[in-house]
């Protein structure tokens, strides 16, 4: 009866681990990650196979080395989970500032753009790799007679060159 009460109380020891295990799981498995709950449990299995041989022979605990190194595993579990969810919130948090960072750049290159079309006195056209028109400022619409509205969208060949030239035009982008 007395090695049954040190048995269970060493399993007693690791019965919160065991819960917390199954919790910290969870939230790997919410995000679709199998993996690394996976790489926690073998690490803290081989632990706890090392923990029981040491404890029962070694330490010569005898059946309540088997109960207390399984709860040592199930605590190992849960320190590798952990870590491993901190050192993914801590790479998430990095990935979320560099995005929030590329963000701000675009935004900021995107109305400094917008300040020099709005501004020039020059014509200002800008089109795609395929010759289709995609900005068109105040200045290009006084100089060729056109609303911004009805041409963004359309070939800049067929509204802008002379027809002799279109041809040229169009090979020249083929080559890009």
């Amino acid at each position: 009866a007395d090695l049954s009460a040190v048995a269970l109380a060493a399993y007693g020891v690791g019965l919160p681990a065991m819960a917390m295990v199954r919790i910290a799981s969870s939230t790997f498995y919410a995000r679709h990650d199998t993996a690394t709950p996976a790489r926690a449990t073998v690490t803290a299995i081989v632990c706890n196979i090392l923990l029981k041989v040491a404890l029962v022979w070694s330490a010569g605990l005898g059946l309540a080395g088997l109960a207390l190194g399984t709860s040592l595993g199930a605590w190992i579990n849960v320190a590798l989970l952990t870590w491993y969810a901190w050192r993914s919130l801590i790479a998430r948090s990095v990935v979320q500032q560099e995005m929030a960072a590329a963000v701000s750049a675009v935004a900021e290159s995107e109305m400094r753009k917008s300040a020099i079309m709005e501004s020039s006195l020059d014509a200002i056209v800008t089109m795609t790799e395929t010759g289709d028109i995609i900005d068109f400022n105040l200045a290009a619409e006084k100089l060729f007679g056109y609303r911004r509205e009805d041409v963004v969208g359309q070939e800049l060949a067929s509204l802008i060159l002379p027809p002799e030239r279109r041809e040229g035009h169009r090979n020249g982008l083929a080559r890009y």
